[in-house]
């Protein structure tokens, strides 16, 4: 094998490490967007039906779920999600909450579908590319024998 040929095999391992960084990124840019909110678990009470753009362009039926929580100072506060979703949620179902103790109003659904959806699938997408590019690199040259 070549250098020529050494190189092609670690290209795509070198063009993985973009995507890892936007994975960093994101995740800081997340995290300081929920900077000092508090979890809580709140109760989907509705679901308000809205459209949703596909990526070709379509639009489709989705829900931004009504979630009804006890704020910091101990009321009840009933608000939409800042997240449309499909399929929507269950009336009655328990979901974490990120809480803003200055605005208690100001929620944002927790876990990997409500605010940390855009890193969720940033990161599987940057890992996904990350060990093709790493198995490729290290057998790759069984691929050119077939």
């Amino acid at each position: 094998m070549n250098d020529g040929q050494r190189g092609i095999k670690i290209a795509p391992l070198l063009l993985s490490l973009p995507l890892m960084a936007l994975v960093y990124v994101d995740y800081r840019m997340s995290s300081a967007d929920v900077e000092g909110f508090r979890p809580a678990v709140g109760t989907v009470v509705q679901n308000i039906e809205t459209r949703c753009q596909n990526i070709g362009g379509r639009s489709r039926p989705c829900w931004v779920p009504v979630v009804e929580y006890v704020a910091p100072d101990g009321r009840r506060v009933r608000n939409e999600s800042s997240v449309a979703r499909r399929p929507k949620l269950l009336i009655g179902s328990q979901v974490e909450v990120l809480v803003n103790p200055r605005q208690p109003d100001v929620i944002k659904l927790g876990g990997a579908s409500g605010h940390w959806f855009r890193f969720t699938v940033v990161s599987a997408v940057a890992m996904a590319f990350a060990l093709v590019a790493i198995l490729y690199s290290l057998f790759g040259h069984k691929l050119e024998k077939l």
